[in-house]
C-alpha cells in the first residue's frame, strides 16, 4: 500500500505527550522476547520495590488460545483479524507469521496477544462503519 492509504486505513488518536511518546518508542521496548509489561517494569525500577517487580503473575488469565484451538470459526477469525493489522501497517506480516507458529507452541501464552490484536482490529472495522 502507499503511505497515504495506510494513514487513510488507521483511526485518528488524540494527540497527547503519552500517544506522541509511545509511537516514539523503539520496538524493543515495546515487546522484548514477548515479556509482559516489560517498559513498565523498567521504566518504573526505581520507584517500585523488587518484590512488586518480579512478582509472579496472579489471578485468572483469559484462555483465549485454548479456545481458539477449539474452536475452528473463532481461530479463522483472529488470524483474520491479526491479518488485516498487518494490511493496515499496524503489525509487520513477519510477527504475525511468528505469532501464529508461537501459538502452535504455547497457546495459553500467546493468545493473549491474538486476543489484544484482534479487539483492535474489531474497534478498527467498528468506527469505519
Amino acid at each position: 500500500k502507499e503511505e497515504s492509504e495506510k494513514k487513510k486505513s488507521i483511526p485518528k488518536v488524540k494527540k497527547t505527550e503519552a500517544t506522541v511518546y509511545g509511537r516514539n518508542l523503539p520496538i524493543s521496548l515495546k515487546i522484548n522476547n514477548y515479556r509482559l509489561r516489560f517498559f513498565f517494569k523498567k521504566a518504573l525500577k526505581n520507584f517500585l520495590p523488587k518484590e512488586i517487580l518480579n512478582k509472579q503473575k496472579h489471578g485468572f488469565g483469559l484462555p483465549f488460545g485454548l479456545w481458539m484451538n477449539g474452536n475452528q470459526p473463532l481461530n479463522d477469525l483472529a488470524f483474520k483479524s491479526i491479518i488485516s493489522l498487518s494490511k493496515r501497517g499496524i503489525v509487520k506480516q513477519s510477527f504475525i507469521s511468528s505469532i501464529q507458529n508461537d501459538h502452535k507452541k504455547n497457546p495459553g501464552y500467546y493468545g493473549v496477544m491474538i486476543w489484544v490484536m484482534m479487539m483492535l482490529e474489531q474497534w478498527f472495522i467498528s468506527i469505519n462503519k
